[in-house]
């Protein structure tokens, strides 16, 4: 290796102290190599403090000196090169080989060291604690269906904001729904949803394919409407069937109501007033029923060989009838042996006219039944 005579030095007689002016001696000294001073002698260099200062042994015999030559003769050969390479190793990887500490005692770095654990893959998912999805590829669109893909959010419109119709864009028509998914459309009116059935705002569920032919959804809305609720309908021979309500226990006794003649409401409402009882039914069938009390009732007007009593006057239906309904009337006497006859037809909205018959003429206390049969709808 060539000497190193870079720069310039200044020495000082009886002193172990060198110093440099325009050296580099942290690069190019090291400790054992031999150091010429300008007084032409020769001596070990025995510390490197800095790029421009060493220490030399002996100290200086020559004359003290300013500016001198001198020369830095290597005395290691290679082992000078080793150890800068080494060096040189140390200073560019120095902090992430001290990181590594006792990982290197592994031929199979662990876990635990931040390793995998093994040679193979298997391996290391094994020793990673990856299942069998780790193997697995993502799902390539919205509408894959490949088998043994992985879905992301937005596969088959779960977690996504509109129904997705494969590869067109979002939609809002649920007819144009395709392969098996799930939605929440942003339209608070679809198209093709009916609007008499009152769906509400933002309508989602479930749409269910077998073929382009034979397909099915179930739809829930959310609405303050009395018809908000669950509906569900089916695709037959490419062609979609009718919404119908899915009932729940909820759903059983309530206000009945009607749309377009399809049951919207509860299957049974029931109430009472002044006037009586009534039942109405989600298919339109209503029963009304009302008693009425007459505690001194004269039966003394002459029929035949029987006796009766005034007309006594029609009465008002619960709840009004859509058309006139059939009546059916009965009374019980305190005789016991009393009859009620109708005088007259009801109407929708009262009772008939109707008379008490009795074998004598007398002063009864009578109790007469009114129950009514027909339609709160048409």
């Amino acid at each position: 290796m060539p000497w190193y005579k870079s720069g310039t030095v200044s020495v000082t007689l009886n002193s172990n102290a060198v110093t440099g002016s325009g050296t580099a001696f942290i690069v190019n000294c090291r400790v054992g190599d031999a150091f010429r001073g300008p007084d032409g002698r020769w001596y070990e260099v025995t510390n490197v403090a800095s790029n421009t200062a060493i220490s030399i042994d002996p100290p200086y015999i020559g004359a003290t000196a300013s500016g001198g030559s001198y020369a830095l003769a290597p005395m290691q050969g290679y082992v000078k090169d080793s150890a800068d390479a080494l060096r040189a190793i140390v200073n560019t990887y120095g902090a992430q080989l001290a990181a590594l500490k006792t990982t290197g005692n592994y031929d199979i770095l662990p876990v635990s060291k931040g390793g995998t654990g093994g040679t193979t893959t298997a391996e290391a998912r094994s020793g990673l604690g990856l299942g069998t999805a780790s193997t697995s590829t993502l799902t390539t669109s919205a509408a894959d269906t490949t088998a043994g893909r992985v879905l992301k959010v937005g596969d088959h419109g779960i977690g996504t904001g509109d129904a997705p119709t494969g590869n067109a864009p979002a939609g809002k028509v649920l007819n144009t729904l395709i392969g098996n998914s799930m939605f929440a459309t942003t339209d608070a009116s679809p198209s093709d949803f009916p609007a008499s059935l009152g769906f509400g705002t933002f309508p989602m569920g479930i749409h269910l394919s077998r073929s382009p032919n034979l397909a099915a959804q179930f739809v829930m809305t959310a609405s303050t409407n009395p018809t908000s609720g669950c509906y569900f309908r089916a695709k037959v021979d490419g062609t979609w069937q009718n919404f119908r309500r899915v009932y729940t226990a909820n759903d059983v006794v309530g206000t009945v109501s009607q749309a377009g003649g399809v049951p919207t409401g509860a299957i049974v409402e029931s109430g009472s007033n002044a006037n009586g009882y009534y039942v109405k039914f989600a298919d339109g069938t209503m029963i009304c029923a009302r008693t009425d009390a007459y505690p001194t009732l004269d039966v003394n007007i002459t029929s035949g060989t029987m006796f009766r009593s005034a007309a006594i006057s029609p009465v008002a239906w619960a709840v009004s009838f859509i058309s006139t309904p059939r009546v059916m009337v009965s009374s019980s006497s305190s005789s016991g042996v009393g009859w009620i006859s109708k005088g007259g037809s009801a109407t929708a909205s009262s009772t008939p006219l109707v008379y008490e018959i009795e074998l004598v003429s007398a002063t009864r206390s009578v109790s007469i039944e009114y129950f009514g049969f027909g339609r709160w709808v048409a």
